[in-house]
């Protein structure tokens, strides 16, 4: 086990809901952290270009529950897959990738991601931002768990 992946299992382990990981290799991050879940929780995947999508048949099946057709790419699209993640099974987990570049542009996202952190906490949700290097805005420095 690595030690992203053991910082990772005990953050999990508490019901940690915001956790950013400064990686340079997003793919490999989160086939470590995420791999050893698959199957247990739903796991969502966010970025820039594709939007949402899911990883493996929990995430698949409760995504297309709740979201259906609707288009989650661009800024407006990760909030809208935050409020729908608040909407899907208990301990699902949610990899944002570049969010250093969509925090530092968009004080919306900012918002949504700390709107997020409550109910998350409570139903064992995970936002995972995945980043080279993150420099998180004021708003969300003290909840934000940052590893490297």
């Amino acid at each position: 086990m690595t030690g992203i992946e053991s910082q990772f299992r005990a953050a999990r382990r508490v019901s940690t809901p915001l956790v950013a990981i400064q990686t340079a290799d997003p793919q490999a991050t989160m086939a470590s952290c995420g791999g050893w879940m698959n199957g247990e929780t739903a796991i969502l995947v966010w970025d820039l270009v594709r939007g949402t999508r899911a990883l493996g048949t929990a995430g698949a099946t409760a995504w297309s529950e709740i979201a259906g057709d609707i288009e989650t790419v661009g800024p407006a699209g990760l909030i809208d897959t935050l409020i729908f993640l608040e909407k899907m099974p208990d301990r699902t987990a949610l990899f944002i990738l570049n969010a250093h570049r969509i925090l530092a542009d968009d004080p919306a996202i900012s918002q949504a991601v700390w709107n997020v952190r409550d109910s998350s906490k409570a139903q064992g949700r995970m936002v995972i931002l995945l980043a080279p290097a993150i420099d998180l805005p004021a708003e969300l420095d003290q909840d934000v768990l940052v590893m490297d």
